[in-house]
């Protein structure tokens, strides 16, 4: 008799636990926005039976409900700092590096070299068109190497950097990529 009273306890919980949060988040207002993710949030969908029969209606519907539950920051504050404790290497598009700092990911597989070529040719139509000067300010992840994580693949922005400088010239560009190398042990990005 004691395990169906637990069991029937246990049931009972789970379904009141499941009715607050349910009423709870009935009365919690939608957000636009995430501070703590730096991100928009997403609205509630608009309904109809189109959108309900070919699953979009679904989709949009679970995206909405899994940026607006209540206590949301504080759930999203849990896991990143469960992700830390257990040293991740990496959350949503963020590298953990050394010292505390948060690094961006810039996947090289992202690119190709037909991009690269057609973006340098464009930038080089447009700097001659106008004749103008052009920096180009590489990521943190190319001057704090030594604060990623190990093995953490990273995009060859010096390679990038040196074809623009080929392509529009010298005069044209001004390089900034190795006055921050020299000044990596510097705080010269944000933790």
């Amino acid at each position: 008799m004691d395990d169906k009273r637990n069991s029937l306890l246990t049931i009972g919980l789970v379904c009141a636990v499941l009715l607050v949060l349910g009423v709870a988040d009935l009365w919690n207002s939608d957000r636009v926005y995430s501070e703590a993710e730096n991100r928009v949030l997403a609205s509630r969908p608009a309904f109809s039976w189109e959108s309900l029969f070919t699953g979009e209606y679904g989709d949009a519907y679970e995206k909405y409900m899994s940026d607006q539950f209540v206590g949301r920051d504080k759930w999203v504050g849990l896991k990143t700092r469960a992700d830390i404790h257990f040293r991740k290497k990496e959350i949503n598009g963020v590298y953990l590096g050394a010292d505390r700092y948060l690094i961006g990911v810039n996947d090289p597989d992202e690119y190709t070299e037909q991009m690269e070529n057609s973006r340098v040719a464009s930038l080089t139509k447009l700097v001659n068109h106008w004749d103008a000067k052009v920096m180009l300010v590489p990521t943190a992840d190319n001057i704090l190497t030594d604060k990623l994580p190990a093995f953490a693949p990273y995009y060859d922005e010096e390679r990038l950097l040196m074809k623009v400088q080929d392509s529009i010239g010298e005069d044209h560009y001004i390089d900034v990529y190795h006055a921050l190398q020299e000044h990596a042990q510097e705080p010269i990005y944000y933790r």
